[in-house]
């Protein structure tokens, strides 16, 4: 390296490269994902804070308004059949979706197969006399040994209400509700929750058998016409109705 190279070197040594930083400003760090409000509806932190015990007793205090305005009505009276449509509910039990579909698929306009179908499908839900254990108990029950969270509770009384009330396809009555309400809390814990119990570990607190659990699941999910669908608008309706009675 000769005298030239050497004092070029040198130079090069000694200056000092101007290093580059972005700009701080608080506008530029990310924001924590999920916060934003616009992501939740309106009464999504309502809802949020219900404990799922306060839940579990709003949902008791509609189905037992329900029942009793309904009073007890024996399976045979729940509506007027045709004869296809008692034949279709004498057959055997279903036992999965496609056999459901077959059973209730009768002949005449959307409205009235609608209805005839639900007049099938409720009439899985009546037990021949009314069970010696309370709604309020059960239910307890329930949730002593399958504890579920507040939107499952809030959701599966949406349920029922909407198709009571608003839809009026069911008659909800002593000999019927507790099986309504343990098909709506298991169509509702699949819909809302990604982990939920077993069907056999529900059916033995329930006090069925899996097959007959799974054929309530199957049969609430036809009377729901598959619109299970629940926001946290619809849960808080269901807090604030008229009919809560605690």
């Amino acid at each position: 390296m000769n005298k030239h190279e050497a004092q070029q070197d040198h130079d090069l040594s000694s200056v000092e490269l101007p290093i580059r930083r972005a700009p701080v400003h608080s506008e530029t760090h990310p924001k924590p994902a999920g916060r934003s409000q616009t992501l939740y509806p309106a009464h999504y932190g309502d809802v949020a804070q219900i404990a799922p015990e306060t839940a579990l007793k709003i949902f008791c205090s509609h189905m037992e308004l329900l029942a009793k305005r309904t009073g007890d009505i024996p399976s045979a009276n729940a509506g007027s059949h045709t004869q296809q449509t008692e034949d279709a509910a004498r057959r055997s039990s279903v036992s999965s979706v496609s056999e459901c579909w077959q059973e209730t698929h009768l002949e005449g306009s959307d409205d009235e197969y609608r209805a005839m179908q639900s007049k099938v499908l409720i009439r899985k839900f009546f037990s021949k006399n009314v069970p010696p254990i309370s709604l309020e108990d059960y239910l307890l029950r329930l949730h002593r040994y399958c504890p579920m969270s507040t939107a499952v509770y809030l959701s599966a009384s949406s349920y029922i209400r909407r198709l009571a009330i608003t839809e009026n396809i069911i008659s909800v009555t002593p000999r019927n509700v507790h099986r309504l309400v343990l098909g709506a809390i298991q169509v509702a814990s699949k819909m809302m929750e990604d982990l939920f119990y077993p069907n056999l570990r529900v059916a033995k607190v329930g006090g069925v058998t899996a097959y007959e659990l799974l054929k309530l699941e199957v049969n609430f999910c036809f009377l729901m016409n598959f619109e299970l669908r629940v926001d946290a608008d619809m849960m808080f309706r269901e807090v604030c109705s008229d009919t809560v009675q605690l």
